[in-house]
């Protein structure tokens, strides 16, 4: 199993389960790797008030996981520091 992985408890943390990247998600995520090297001591998680299916993770970007009925997830990078993000067009560096 990758050092990092998503799980989620449907019972107060009696019982975990692996949530694996979607057959239809994104594929940089299949493999689970997706903490850089700073993801063992510089990370958040933070739940969607509004939304329990929203999960952030964070190290030195933002991971954004949609997680499915199927307990399968969609994930989505929302920064990513060291290449360029061209998502609205317009080309960042750094993140920004």
């Amino acid at each position: 199993m990758p050092p990092f992985v998503l799980n989620v408890s449907y019972d107060a943390g009696e019982n975990w389960h692996h949530i694996q990247e979607s057959t239809k998600g994104n594929s940089e995520y299949f493999d689970d790797n997706w903490i850089g090297k700073q993801g063992n001591y510089n990370n958040f998680i933070a739940i969607n008030p509004f939304n329990d299916r929203v999960v952030y993770v964070g190290d030195i970007n933002i991971h954004k996981f949609t997680i499915n009925h199927d307990t399968t997830k969609f994930s989505q990078a929302i920064t990513d520091v060291y290449n360029q993000i061209s998502s609205d067009g317009v080309p960042k560096k750094n993140g920004y």
